[in-house]
């Protein structure tokens, strides 16, 4: 097929499956899959007693799942994680049928078609949507179906991995999930469903998934990270000649842990083992990859203006707001914007998204110290230079060399003083106060 050909069969494609409704050729398919779901009556069972009540954070999901199951609820339950980080479960009357969102929702789309369609792969990951949609993916698969480019078992292995890494997902950062929010209507609805999976099944899956990952001693490392190569002399030390020419080519920080996973022999938890030896041997180390571009236009600002000059952001992360307060006082006195986070589980996140100049950070703080969150935040390349001021009421030799081990540049002890705050922000921001631009936007 000529290059010519194949755009406007792209392009024919990314128009047909722009709109909200799916459509499926197999009529007698669709009946029988509605006649399934009626037959359900009005209290759909949902068979989960297998798994154990003493896990809390299943026991939640699977709770959040059984409502919408007795509801016969459809459309979408949404769960952020992270700032930006929304992830979504589709149901049909009460099952579950697609999940869609998360850090790498595209990169996970790419990957999934590569392993499960890689014959037509490079094509169908080049349509554009001419709008955005929850539900892209599957209306994509739909079509696919439809032309008879795919077949069903294809499509089901592509809808069931999916479903499975989104609720693997869920289950590793379920105790930092807001409560879900229910959207009917719109782009949620699946009207006609390719195949309705069995939710047990795909949560044990996912909860298998879990279990693996935490007892390889995992949990502190993400599948969605990408290796970087620090140090080459080291590496050649301890492998072949033939795996160092290949880790060289690949550890170059542009591929995901899972996305490695269809290059090299190991699977994810094996690969993701040997790779976090070589991390606790600064061998390598881990960053975080943007997701892949959306496949619909950005939306077009058609206003000019001119951007207005930003003042420096300054950052702190403490479990205690009156602490916060007093410590945004200080800063915008001097001159800086200021950015407060009392959650440590998401301030990394808020760090990336909003790169402050400046972070201050708490010593103690639940789930994530401020050790953990130093050490975090120097593993991503644009933040290895970023002062990171450690707060702390126990000005110990022990604190103090450990803070340093983790990434700390200096020490202020509380309750902390307005003139070593404003010395401290001088020092490492600008020996200058910041003027206030205004911006010429209308």
């Amino acid at each position: 097929m000529s290059h010519t050909a194949e755009s406007e069969e792209s392009s024919g494609l990314s128009q047909e499956i722009s709109s909200e409704s799916t459509t499926l050729l197999n009529e007698e398919q669709i009946e029988k899959t509605a006649e399934a779901i009626q037959s359900l009556g009005t209290s759909p069972k949902l068979d989960l007693t297998h798994f154990a009540a003493e896990n809390s954070v299943l026991q939640g999901l699977r709770l959040q799942m059984q409502q919408a199951v007795y509801q016969q609820f459809s459309g979408s339950l949404s769960f952020e994680v992270k700032p930006g980080h929304r992830y979504e479960l589709i149901f049909r009357l009460g099952r579950i049928v697609w999940a869609s969102g998360g850090q790498h929702r595209f990169r996970r789309w790419h990957r999934l078609v590569g392993e499960h369609c890689p014959s037509i792969a490079r094509k169908v990951l080049k349509l554009q949507a001419l709008q955005p949609s929850h539900i892209w993916e599957y209306q994509v698969l739909v079509r696919l179906l439809a032309q008879k480019r795919i077949g069903r078992p294809q499509a089901a292995a592509i809808i069931e991995a999916n479903i499975v890494e989104v609720l693997t997902d869920l289950l590793q950062h379920f105790n930092s999930v807001a409560h879900p929010r229910q959207h009917q209507g719109g782009g949620y609805i699946i009207e006609q469903p390719i195949i309705i999976p069995s939710v047990s099944e795909l949560l044990s899956q996912a909860k298998q998934q879990v279990d693996a990952w935490d007892e390889a001693q995992l949990s502190e490392y993400s599948p969605d990270a990408a290796p970087v190569l620090q140090d080459g002399d080291a590496l050649a030390e301890k492998v072949s000649e033939k795996t160092y020419r290949v880790l060289v080519h690949l550890l170059k920080g542009q591929a995901s842990l899972r996305e490695l996973t269809r290059i090299l022999p190991q699977n994810l938890v094996q690969l993701s083992q040997m790779l976090s030896v070589y991390e606790q041997q600064d061998i390598i180390r881990f960053v975080l990859i943007p997701d892949f571009p959306a496949p619909w236009p950005k939306p077009v600002n058609r206003k000019s203006t001119k951007p207005a000059m930003q003042l420096p952001l300054i950052c702190c992360v403490d479990d205690n707001p009156l602490l916060g307060r007093s410590m945004g006082k200080i800063v915008q006195k001097q001159g800086y914007r200021y950015m407060y986070v009392q959650d440590s589980v998401k301030a990394l996140q808020e760090i990336i998204e909003q790169k402050p100049a400046l972070v201050f950070v708490d010593l103690v703080m639940p789930v994530i110290s401020g050790y953990e969150l130093c050490a975090q935040i120097r593993r991503i390349a644009q933040f290895k230079d970023i002062p990171l001021i450690i707060l702390t009421g126990n000005d110990g030799v022990v604190d103090r060399v450990r803070s340093k081990i983790a990434g700390s540049t200096e020490f202020i002890t509380k309750p902390v003083d307005e003139h070593k705050v404003a010395a401290t922000l001088k020092r490492y921001v600008g020996k200058k106060k910041p003027k206030l631009m205004i911006s010429e936007s209308p």
